[in-house]
């Protein structure tokens, strides 16, 4: 009985990491896509007509 007790702990904390590690990459791609986004929308700006620069 102590066994699946310590499977079922270690299993949970496998899952914990796990789910940190994914959101940790989530953030990072997140980070770079909003990046891209910030300078596609800056190229915008600067192509509108009328601009008064």
């Amino acid at each position: 009985m102590p066994e699946i007790i310590l499977i079922i702990y270690l299993a949970f904390f496998a899952f914990i990491i796990f789910f940190m590690i994914s959101i940790i990459n989530f953030m990072k791609r997140k980070t770079q896509n909003d990046e891209l986004i910030i300078i596609k929308i800056e190229e915008l700006i600067n192509k509108l007509p009328g601009k008064d620069s």
